[in-house]
């Protein structure tokens, strides 16, 4: 039997399981990138109450969905975000996949139905599923590494001797 429900957070009866299965996830997706442990992870998600749903196959955490409600203060027509969606290997399926993105939806109808935007990195299996739910490209994520690439270091060095430069000018004044 599949079911649904909202992290409380810090007091969660389950927040140990739900820690080491946002650990399993953060090493999946940043593999060797990630510096993180399992106390920090914890820490985190001790704060992060009523945005994060869990997904549970009997009574097994099998995976989590985090979903935030992004209206800026009614200055845009809100949307739901969703900022991560992890569903642990040996239970990834078509079925586990689908209830992941039934529950955004039944998210979606409770705040009357409002659209979905969902952040995939490039690399994640999650895009030809944004892609088959009917998902468009909404936005596009770049990535300016100074440490790694020579023009996103040269702009970054010019934009730093910019802004000194007109700081210096105003301090002078």
């Amino acid at each position: 039997m599949t079911r649904y429900r909202v992290f409380t957070g810090k007091g969660d009866e389950d927040i140990d399981k739900v820690a080491e299965v946002h650990l399993e996830y953060y090493k999946e997706i940043f593999k060797d990138d990630f510096i993180g442990n399992y106390d920090k992870v914890k820490r985190v998600l001790e704060y992060k109450p009523d945005t994060i749903f869990l997904l549970y196959k009997d009574d097994i955490l099998v995976g989590f969905t985090e979903i935030t409600l992004n209206d800026l203060y009614g200055n845009i027509k809100p949307y739901l975000e969703v900022e991560q969606m992890y569903i642990k290997p040996e239970f990834r399926s078509k079925m586990t996949i689908g209830n992941m993105f039934a529950l955004t939806c039944l998210v979606s109808r409770a705040n009357g139905d409002i659209p979905i935007a969902g952040n995939t990195i490039m690399t994640s299996s999650n895009v030809k599923n944004n892609i088959r739910a009917g998902g468009t490209k909404y936005s596009e994520t770049f990535v300016f590494n100074p440490t790694e690439n020579l023009k996103s270091r040269r702009f970054y060095d010019r934009a730093i001797k910019l802004w000194e430069r007109n700081n210096k000018n105003e301090s002078e004044e």
